[in-house]
């Protein structure tokens, strides 16, 4: 009894593949089959998993009981003539196929080489290697006359598409696992996609057409039966391996045209959390989009267990999956219902026998007031009134895994009773959490409860922990060091709180006068904003980055920068206020001790409302950019000087020699082919523009510089790796900064920003021991040809050249 999910390509068979036993391990099921009785007075030789999963779906004379006639092992199969259905062959023999899984299907496989390359290149081996014929007892005659028979006519690849895909991939056996997948999923997909008939009863109709057609043909004339399996291996709660079963069942069919096409619209209104980009694509959208794609008749009812009796039909209950689809709307209700026990542990004060049809259809859709009901009419308007309040609910927040069942289902019932003014506004659907990078799991001991997170790391570090963790569709990953690091990191926070606000009287009054003030204070009002959209995305890992990491790293650049001078008062006392606040979510513990205790604030932190900020100023946020890039360099060039070198080959050796001053070389607007780029990008800019830009601009760029000095000598080759990432970097640049940045001079002076900047790099590369100072040297772009040292002649806007000095 072969198994086959492709009834379309029986024309094509040439053989039956069953998997020889394995020697090394007899005692595996590799190899092992049965015969088995069934209906009709029929014999199905396959393996026993089959048939146990045949008998419970009315394939046996005795429902549930698979009665084994005769034990069989693949080689007492081979080398047996067969007569099968839809054959061009008479007789047709059994190969043997090493490939065969015996946990899927039945152990018997059709084979087609036409379509197939996994059936094709086991063919070819049994074909060009006698001996293996020879290992499993196969003659020449059940082999070698059968050629491989064209069926269907595929674009791109012909009537014998499996031999195509196996030649150009070099497919050398069927031990090229990786190569023959290959050829299998493009094969199948492209057959199925774009594939025609050639032969049988509907030549000429499509693959997808025809498909249906013949297995419903099969099946009519008793050639074929029909057949399910679980698609992977599943497993009881009571350790059982689980069948599919034939049973009554009602089903609800959500592929309905006009009810599929109500609940894409719904899909396309919603506002999608992990949207990324001005396109607005999202991986949760698409994950609906393809649910919506396949689900079609989904079994609705089971016969035991907990649930919901079907009203229609009281012997069976309805699934989980299926039940409770709007129990969002019973949550608008169910603390008048319940009277706020909501484990209704005493009774409240509605009979649930009384909340019947025509009261829900009341609360719910706007029906007319019962008549009969005992429920005090106050207290079904009060129902009503909360109903149409919190409806349509804003969020419904749930596992990835429900895409595909549960939330569809919520999706398809909230778009048949409602209209789109009580549809869904959003679901925000995430993986499920790992622990150190490993799944949670009990038996290997990688497990933690809420409760032993807590003792371990306190509430604030573990909470901060899990905001770290992720926020995607992807997994998200709980890790040891992050929530132990942040235990320092906040008993850090308040005590340096502590002391700097003890220490005020010695700070600077007024408003934030110097550079280093303005760069500090520009921080703080981008960190209430970053933060701010990402609490509103919820996306809880930039939260942390922006509101905490980058907040506190922009605080210690002005410690050090801020070191002679000293700090604003004013500054400090609006970091630690903020720095406060916008963790006050994640981390309210430590926030409100901060809040009330060392800024002696007046009620709490989580009544205090959002910082109130200005928009931060984009050319200082790349002015401050800029000055940490520079660390490196600097870092580096003077690590470089100052240790000498081995030399290139070819070249001497580089001795190392005493390096104490730093001079940076500046230049003052970009030239040549960048400055064409830059006024061909101001050009196209168009703020109105999802991406500012319209398509392909580095193309339209491109096609303008070609023909500029510096690119005509460059082979063609190296044109795109030469223009297209200094597009890249202007056109981001200009979507956050807008049009200005396109100038050929950089926003800021770079200049007066090293200048302002010395000693804070000074100070910040004190493990530099001997460098005394940084000299700033302006140059006219004019001027650079003529640079006295060569190496002066490299510097861009943005990207000086550092030259170092005993």
């Amino acid at each position: 009894m072969a198994a086959t999910l492709r009834p379309e390509t029986m024309y094509g068979q040439t053989n039956a593949w069953v998997r020889p036993s394995d020697p090394k391990n007899p005692d595996s099921e590799v190899g092992k089959y049965a015969a088995f009785r069934a209906k009709n007075g029929e014999i199905f030789v396959l393996t026993a998993r089959a048939a146990r999963n045949m008998c419970f779906q009315d394939l046996t004379p005795e429902n549930g009981v698979a009665e084994k006639l005769l034990d069989l092992t693949g080689e007492d199969l081979l080398g047996l003539p067969l007569r099968s259905p839809r054959a061009t062959h008479e007789r047709i023999y059994v190969l043997p196929l090493l490939t065969i899984k015996m946990d899927k299907g039945t152990g018997v496989v059709t084979s087609v080489p036409s379509d197939s390359p996994d059936d094709y290149a086991a063919l070819q081996d049994l074909v060009k290697k006698p001996k293996l014929r020879e290992l499993y007892s196969i003659t020449d005659e059940m082999v070698l006359p059968y050629q491989v028979i064209p069926i269907i006519d595929i674009p791109g690849l012909g009537d014998l598409a499996a031999v195509k895909l196996c030649t150009d991939l070099k497919v050398q056996s069927q031990n090229d696992t990786e190569k023959l997948a290959k050829a299998k999923a493009e094969c199948y997909r492209r057959g199925f996609d774009s594939g025609v008939m050639l032969v049988g009863t509907y030549a000429g109709k499509p693959v997808k057409e025809a498909k249906d057609l013949e297995k419903a043909d099969l099946i009519r004339a008793g050639d074929a039966v029909p057949y399910a399996e679980p698609e992977n291996p599943v497993r009881s709660r009571s350790d059982d391996d689980c069948v599919v079963a034939l049973t009554d069942q009602w089903y609800i069919i959500y592929g309905e045209e006009e009810w599929r096409a109500a609940a894409q619209s719904c899909l396309e209104q919603m506002h999608w959390y992990d949207a990324s980009g001005p396109s607005g694509d999202s991986i949760t959208k698409g994950q609906f989009e393809h649910t919506l794609g396949w689900l079609n008749q989904w079994a609705c009812s089971r016969s035991f267990g907990l649930g919901t009796l079907l009203p229609w039909d009281p012997e069976y209950l309805i699934e989980s999956l299926s039940d409770s689809t709007i129990y969002m709307a019973y949550y608008t209700v169910a603390h008048l219902l319940h009277e706020g026990d909501m484990y209704a542990v005493r009774s409240g004060p509605v009979d649930v026998r009384d909340l019947t049809n025509e009261v829900w259809n009341y609360i719910f859709l706007g029906g007319e007031l019962p008549r009969d009901t005992p429920i005090p009419r106050d207290l079904l308007a009060r129902a009503r009134r909360e109903f149409e309040f919190w409806y349509p609910f804003d969020l419904r927040v749930s596992g990835k895994d429900l895409i595909q069942n549960h939330l569809t289902f919520a999706l398809y019932t909230h778009v048949a009773l409602w209209g789109p003014d009580k549809w869904p506004r959003s679901f925000r659907c995430n993986g499920h959490l790992q622990l150190n990078n490993a799944k949670m799991s009990k038996s290997t001991g990688n497990f933690k409860t809420m409760e032993q997170a807590i003792l371990e790391y306190g509430a604030d570090a573990m909470r901060i922990g899990l905001a770290n963790a992720g926020d995607t569709m992807d997994d998200a990953n709980f890790e040891h060091d992050t929530a132990n690091q942040a235990i320092l990191k906040l008993y850090r926070q308040v005590e340096w709180a502590e002391e700097v606000l003890a220490a005020t009287q010695g700070m600077r009054d007024g408003p934030p006068a110097t550079f280093w003030d303005r760069v500090f204070e520009n921080e703080i009002n981008a960190a209430v904003h970053r933060t701010k959209a990402a609490y509103d995305d919820m996306n809880f890992r930039d939260v942390v980055l922006a509101g905490w990491y980058a907040l506190s790293n922009a605080r210690d650049a002005y410690l050090v920068a801020c070191a002679v001078e000293g700090l604003n008062r004013e500054l400090i006392l609006r970091f630690v206020e903020v720095a406060a606040l916008l963790v006050a979510p994640i981390a309210p513990h430590t926030s409100e001790y901060i809040w009330g205790d060392v800024l002696k604030r007046e009620g709490l932190i989580l009544t205090a409302g959002w910082p109130a900020a200005p928009q931060p100023d984009f050319v200082l946020q790349e002015a401050y950019r800029y000055v940490e890039k520079m660390k490196k360099p600097i870092k580096d060039g003077f690590e470089k000087a100052a240790g000498g070198s081995a030399g290139k080959k070819g070249q001497p050796a580089v001795p190392a020699s005493p390096v104490a001053h730093a001079h940076i070389h500046v230049v003052d607007r970009f030239g040549g082919w960048k400055a064409r780029a830059l006024q061909v990008l101001a050009g196209l800019y168009d703020a109105s523009l999802p991406d500012c830009f319209p398509a392909k601009p580095n193309e339209t760029v491109l096609s303008a510089v070609a023909g500029e000095p510096e690119l005509t000598a460059l082979p063609p080759k190296q044109l795109r790796p030469t223009v297209f990432p200094f597009v890249a970097y202007k056109t981001k640049q200009a979507k956050e900064g807008g049009k200005e940045v396109l100038s050929v001079k950089l926003p800021f002076d770079e200049a007066q920003v090293l200048e302002a900047s010395t000693g804070y790099i000074l100070r910040a590369l004190q493990e530099l021991k001997g460098l005394q100072s940084i000299t700033i040297h302006k140059l006219a772009f004019d001027e650079l040809a003529t640079a006295g040292d060569e190496r002066v002649r490299a510097a861009l806007p943005g990207e000086p050249v550092i030259v170092f000095t005993a």
